[in-house]
């Protein structure tokens, strides 16, 4: 649910701008869906911090996953990020 305080705070809404496109929270049915699909773990999705406008538009927490779906040269793109609280720092290998 969004939080029309934050989107409010906002200069302007992210949410259907050309280079966002389109972008949604999935329900936890489809968050399970997609990570059995991809055969994967949430902690290896790519990530995107609780503070990007486009996470606080949508009113999206930790944990959630997020799917934006865009179009370049009419060719069309669905990919995920997985909202994080702090910045991510690659382990040492």
């Amino acid at each position: 649910m969004k939080d029309n305080k934050t989107v409010s705070k906002l200069k302007i809404n992210p949410i259907g701008h050309f280079l966002i496109g389109g972008a949604r929270v999935l329900d936890e049915r489809e968050k399970e869906e997609l990570l059995k699909r991809l055969n994967t773990d949430l902690d290896k999705l790519p990530k995107i911090l609780k503070t990007d406008p486009v996470v606080l538009a949508l009113g999206a927490k930790e944990g959630d996953v997020l799917e934006f779906q865009r179009e370049d040269y009419g060719i069309k793109y669905t990919y995920y990020r997985v909202v994080i609280g702090e910045r991510y720092e690659l382990p040492n290998e």
